[in-house]
């Protein structure tokens, strides 16, 4: 039973950590902008992922903005005041915010190259605005055009959810106003990384290890039946049975 055991574990191992999702999923809580894409969707998809939480340091970004952010290599929180020229970002209690407003003012969100799906909280500094939430890898190429998933933020308190998730690493995420709107801020930033799977060596040695314990069964079934035989024969001869080999060792 216990070989039994181990070896449904091992396959669980080598077969069942499969990414959940398909293609690039943007989730939120306004059915206007996500359809059913909502945040308890998002936990369900990302269930085999590790998630790490980004800790903002406080302070004044000159342009391009905040660069590898909590110590993580690759993570740039970046601010455009149009769709070319970069622009200053500010952290206040763990909160980044757009130090402009306006038309095409954005915060790019450059991820590392192993993050497979990210969770922010967007809101505004005062008033309303309605931003969009783009998938696209330059200031440039962030216009109404691309905008699939736009937030509704009707004032300072509204914090509303945003979750992107891949079956291949996210390079960038845009967050911004195509029109009039007050300055934008993000918080909550969590990378999802993808959950350790075994390598083609590893699955070569489970193999082997799933063959050699079928051997090794094999070899103490006929052990047994030998010395169940042997003492069958002694037993008629009036000799003394012979123990199995493992006991009498």
């Amino acid at each position: 039973m216990i070989r039994k055991n181990l070896a449904i574990s091992i396959l669980g191992l080598a077969m069942g950590l499969a990414p959940a999702w398909g293609s690039t999923v943007v989730y939120c809580n306004q059915s206007a902008a996500c359809g059913t894409n909502t945040e308890a969707a998002f936990e369900t998809a990302t269930a085999s992922l590790t998630f790490e939480s980004v800790d903002l340091t406080n302070g004044t970004y000159a342009e391009p903005g905040y660069s590898n952010a909590d110590g993580i290599t690759g993570l740039d929180l970046l601010g455009f005041n149009n769709t070319t020229t970069p622009y200053s970002v500010t952290v206040a209690g763990g909160v980044l915010e757009q130090s402009i407003s306006g038309s095409n003012t954005s915060i790019e969100i450059e991820l590392p190259s192993n993050v497979y799906a990210l969770e922010i909280m967007v809101s505004v500094t005062e008033g309303l605005a309605n931003p969009c939430v783009e998938l696209v890898t330059s200031a440039s190429s962030f216009n109404g055009t691309n905008c699939n998933n736009q937030l509704n933020i009707s004032s300072s308190s509204d914090v509303e959810f945003v979750g992107v998730v891949s079956t291949s690493p996210i390079a960038d995420v845009f967050i911004g106003s195509i029109g009039a709107g007050q300055p934008l801020a993000i918080s909550g930033i969590e990378l999802g990384t993808e959950s350790p799977t075994p390598e083609a060596g590893t699955l070569l040695l489970i193999g082997t290890g799933l063959v050699g314990m079928r051997f090794m069964n094999r070899r103490q079934r006929r052990r047994s039946l030998n010395s169940e035989e042997a003492n069958s024969g002694a037993a008629e001869r009036g000799a003394k049975p012979r123990l199995p080999l493992a006991a009498s060792i």
